[in-house]
């Protein structure tokens, strides 16, 4: 996710993209907001909004559909944590008009709330790792099923491609 945004925000400089951030909380925002103008100051943010931390009724969801449009941004990136931001983005995707990306922590990573992995661990894929160690008690029990259903999915339909085959 912040590797992905920092590219997307050197592009936007010539390109003239701007951007709406949804997710985490108001400090978090602000203190993304803050950073994000300092290291990037042409970077155009058309708003952001924090995640009420819950499912969202009818009208919020209308609410974050319209914010989200009506700031005229070119991406929407949605840091609401796995499965929930995929949840999300696929729920809403017809009727967004900003293409929407899930990143997860980024914003924390980006605003320098969470440290980001050491060099090394990225270059070897571990960042998994390095959040794991930072948050075992919040990241243990989701990273045990979710990562275990994605690796078994994967199996599953690699092995059914073959079969077909």
């Amino acid at each position: 996710g912040p590797d992905l945004m920092r590219e997307v925000f050197s592009l936007s400089k010539e390109m003239g993209w701007s951007h709406y951030f949804y997710g985490t909380d108001q400090y978090c925002l602000d203190k993304l907001k803050l950073t994000l103008s300092r290291q990037y100051p042409w970077l155009k943010i058309a708003g952001m909004e924090p995640s009420l931390f819950r499912p969202l009724s009818a009208d919020e969801e209308d609410f974050v559909i319209d914010s989200i449009n009506d700031s005229g941004a070119d991406f929407a990136w949605i840091a609401l944590g796995a499965p929930r931001q995929e949840v999300f983005c696929h729920k809403l995707h017809a009727r967004v008009r900003p293409v929407m990306v899930g990143v997860g922590g980024a914003f924390n990573v980006l605003a320098g709330i969470v440290p980001e992995a050491p060099l090394w661990m990225q270059n070897l894929s571990l960042e998994w790792l390095y959040r794991l160690i930072q948050e075992p008690k919040r990241l243990f029990k989701r990273y045990l099923f979710t990562n275990t259903k994605f690796i078994f999915y994967q199996f599953t339909h690699n092995v059914r491609r073959k079969v077909v085959k």
